[in-house]
């Protein structure tokens, strides 16, 4: 009775190891998953958010360009249409290409919706306005359409797109972060649940040898032997969870296996990409040199390996050539015994760990145990190692997109302003190298002052501050490049999203716009110049009398150019009049 009751526990201990196994694996599937669909999703969003930024900003650059021409056309009718036709063409081409990348944003689709319904409105007013014989009555109407549109619709589109942007691409950050942390979490877990079962399976072994009185002897020598080949198990799988390359993996397994278990020869294969051949990925000695360099497989289903490819269960033969499935190799002769296990993840098989020995009936369940906790570990090494590779490229591929945006972005460091990084579009504007990263930041190019006499340092952390408190702040500011170069930029700060308070970080957008400002200026320059001659001109003609027109034009010309001596000479047939006004 007291035997089977003993004989039962390995069967139960057996079951929990089986049973907190299978949790683990299946955890470590679903976080392998979830990061899969995380970043699909997110090089998805980020794409479409990075498009539909791009061509915002474009039609906010052809909606500031067709405001320019028609202003000018407005000025001087003899320039023609051909400019204004030129960018209210590329205005509805950007319009057309927008439209798939928001789709989903019902806000920034109605603003569209709202510029394409201004453009009906102004292509009506153009026409009227060339219809006329006088187009300068046109142009109030005109100039308030397309300044109200470029504030309400498209300005506030493109805030809305680019805060989205930001969100996006720091929770998608945050989200593959948290889940490559969990992920190392669980696999160290795992891997000191397979130590730990080790020792319970190594206390159960001598247990059970201490029953069996008749073998004492032989047992106890035999679990004393399989301890140490245990105890050798469980550091090459502690040592397997440190390797990010397959081949050093590969590699490492191998010959630790063959120098631990002192076997014949050890070696593994892979699934090729069509799931059709395994494909060996590296042996022991010469014969695995050789067998690498030829590029050995096996066609799915063949020999020994195969069979456990397929059937997903460990294939032991102790006397090969009794077996009809075995596959001789030239290459080693002296094999008598072998032993395939399945490398594999649940029903996922990854290929196969092939052992081979030159002592018949040599290889039993100790083996089978050692072996597979090893098969087990290289399974979630290579997913791991798959995993990494992955995490890194879409890295490399964010940090591409960042680089090759034609808007320049940067992060900063709350506390010091310094750049952290830059892309290339961001260091152009600045003129700096990526060895000042890090070293200067935009409060250093900056002019002393700003506009309003606020010493630039100053302003430039209470901005900081303010977009740490709301999460972001959008604001003018003066800049200079590293040669000393003013100009004029739009500047979009963000907070970084963070699960820690260690250090805050910063998006930055930079925009420059001294050269919109300029025609800014210059527009309204015109405008005021235009207004004053229109004035003149009204109070000249109300004049009674020549005489009293001259004296008009004269006191009205002195006041608009800031009273600066002013003549006016009126030649008779008679006589020469000559009115002055100081």
């Amino acid at each position: 009775m007291e035997n089977k009751s003993s004989q039962r526990k390995p069967v139960r201990l057996q079951f929990i190891i089986g049973v907190v196994g299978a949790i683990f694996l299946t955890a470590i599937l679903s976080v392998v998953f979830l990061s899969f669909q995380s970043s699909t999703r997110s090089r998805e969003a980020f794409l479409v958010d990075s498009e539909a930024l791009a061509t915002l900003s474009n039609i906010q650059r052809h909606w500031l360009l067709l405001h320019v021409e028609t202003r000018a056309w407005l000025d001087d009718p003899s320039i023609g249409m051909e400019e204004i036709e030129n960018q209210r063409a590329l205005l509805t081409a950007q319009l057309r290409v927008i439209k798939p990348y928001i789709e989903n944003n019902l806000s920034v689709s109605r603003r569209i919706a709202n510029i394409e319904t201004s453009l009906i409105e102004y292509d009506a007013l153009l026409a009227e306005a060339q219809a006329s014989d006088d187009p300068q009555a046109y142009k109030v109407q005109l100039t308030e359409l397309l300044q109200n549109e470029e504030a309400e619709q498209i300005k506030r589109a493109y805030d809305q797109v680019e805060r989205g942007f930001f969100v996006t691409f720091s929770e998608n950050l945050s989200v593959q972060q948290n889940i490559q942390s969990l992920l190392i979490i669980l696999a160290v877990l795992f891997t000191i649940f397979i130590i730990s079962a080790g020792i319970w399976a190594a206390r159960t072994a001598r247990i059970t040898a201490e029953l069996q009185q008749s073998q004492v002897t032989e047992l106890e020598q035999r679990v004393l032997d399989r301890t140490k080949a245990l105890a050798a198990s469980a550091e090459i799988s502690r040592r397997l969870s440190t390797i990010l390359e397959q081949d050093q993996l590969v590699h490492e397994v191998v010959e630790q296996v063959k120098d631990t278990f002192d076997y014949y020869h050890v070696h593994i294969y892979f699934f090729d990409d069509q799931k059709q051949n395994l494909v060996m990925a590296g042996g022991t000695g010469d014969a695995g040199k050789t067998m690498l360099a030829q590029g050995h497989k096996i066609t799915r289903g063949r020999g020994l390996v195969g069979q456990a490819a397929e059937t997903n269960t460990p294939v032991v033969v102790q006397e090969t050539r009794k077996s009809p499935n075995w596959l001789p190799n030239p290459l080693l002769p002296e094999t008598v015994a072998e032993i395939a296990i399945p490398i594999s993840i649940g029903d996922k098989v990854l290929g196969v760990l092939d052992v081979q020995h030159n002592i018949p009936n040599s290889l039993g369940q100790v083996d089978i145990d050692s072996l597979q906790s090893i098969a087990n570990q290289v399974a979630i090494a290579s997913q791991n190692i798959s995993q990494y590779e992955n995490t890194q490229k879409i890295a490399h591929d964010y940090k591409e997109l960042v680089d090759s945006s034609p808007v320049a972005i940067a992060v900063l460091d709350a506390d010091t302003g310094f750049f952290i990084d830059a892309n290339q579009t961001a260091m152009n504007m600045y003129e700096i190298t990526p060895e000042q990263l890090g070293k200067l930041g935009p409060i250093q190019l900056s002019p002393a002052t700003q506009a309003d006499g606020i010493p630039s340092q100053d302003k430039a952390f209470k901005m900081i501050k303010t977009a740490i408190e709301s999460g972001h702040n959008t604001f003018e500011w003066t800049h200079q490049t590293l040669s000393g170069k003013e100009f004029l930029a739009e500047i979009r700060l963000a907070l970084v999203s963070s699960s820690t308070d260690e250090q805050k970080t910063l998006n930055a957008v930079m925009t420059n716009i001294t050269e919109q400002r300029r025609a800014q200026e210059a527009d309204r320059q015109r405008a005021r110049q235009q207004e004053a001659l229109n004035l003149i001109t009204q109070k000249i003609q109300s004049a009674a009398s020549i005489e009293d027109a001259m004296k008009v034009a004269t006191r009205e010309l002195g006041h608009v150019l800031g009273m600066k001596p002013t003549a006016v000479m009126l030649h008779a047939d008679t006589a020469d009049t000559t009115k002055h006004n100081q």
